[in-house]
């Protein structure tokens, strides 16, 4: 009886030891599942910076070629040429209006080279056509 109670006695104690030794085993498995859910969402913060970084890269190459080639124009030479864009439009929307006041339209060629000589001057005249 005696040996059967040691047996039991062990038993006991063996088993205590093993229950010990699985809620050990399974709190740490609970702190590796943990920290490995942590670690791959700091590896898809990672990619997702990874692909933003590449995204920001080649936006950067493609201003890159705007940076460092120098204008061919200012910008106060541009805001000038428009002025005189719309000058020159501006002149010839004036003189299309006294054309159609004048009747011009209806003139023969030789006619409406003359009128527009004597309203542009002859220098224009060649820039014109």
């Amino acid at each position: 009886v005696t040996s059967v109670c040691a047996l039991a006695d062990q038993y006991k104690t063996a088993q205590e030891a093993h229950a010990g030794q699985l809620e050990a085993a399974q709190r740490q498995l609970a702190d590796l599942e943990a920290r490995n859910r942590k670690q791959e969402e700091e590896l898809q913060i990672l990619r997702n910076l990874g692909k933003l970084l590449e995204e920001r890269m080649a936006d950067f190459k493609g201003t890159q070629t705007f940076m460092t080639t120098a204008d061919s124009y200012s910008s106060a030479e541009i805001i000038s040429m428009v002025d005189t864009l719309n000058a020159e439009i501006f002149q010839i929307a004036a003189f299309t209006v006294e054309m159609v006041k004048n009747g011009m339209l209806l003139a023969s060629s030789e006619e409406q080279n003359k009128n527009i000589e004597q309203f542009w001057g002859p220098w224009n005249l060649q820039n014109i056509y």
